[in-house]
């Protein structure tokens, strides 16, 4: 697993060594919801046999009913050799 971030209005992505995410329990009940929901679609994706290697991703913010985009968002992306 690799872990990257960027600043807003920046398109270049920073290699981070660490995460934190400072959330409620609303907040994390929807992180956990969502990436169950997303795990599901990646399964199906990878049962079908696909030969590419990028499978999908997540955004909280589409899970989120109270994002906003002064927010930051938390995206989850997965490829079948995750290189």
């Amino acid at each position: 697993m690799k872990v990257y971030g960027r600043k807003k209005k920046s398109s270049k992505a920073i290699k981070l060594s660490e995460v934190s995410i400072d959330a409620n329990l609303e907040e994390l009940k929807t992180i956990i919801n969502g990436l169950v929901k997303f795990e599901k679609q990646v399964e199906k994706y990878l049962n079908a046999d696909s030969q590419d290697d990028y499978v999908g991703h997540f955004h909280y913010r589409d899970y989120s009913s109270l994002w906003s985009a002064g927010d930051s968002d938390f995206i989850v992306c997965v490829s079948q050799k995750n290189t």
